[in-house]
């Protein structure tokens, strides 16, 4: 992931598709520096 020189911590939000390709995804995001990573579900009380 390029930050372009900036030294700014990246949020991502991930609302959906956390499993499968997603949770890989995921869990590539969350290990690189200066990256949040806020995951969620789209809809009350669809789980987490």
């Amino acid at each position: 992931m390029s930050t372009h020189g900036s030294e700014h911590p990246r949020t991502i939000v991930m609302t959906g598709g956390t499993d499968g390709f997603g949770a890989v995804a995921a869990a590539r995001l969350a290990v690189r520096p200066r990256v949040r990573l806020l995951r969620g579900t789209r809809r009350p009380g669809s789980g987490a």
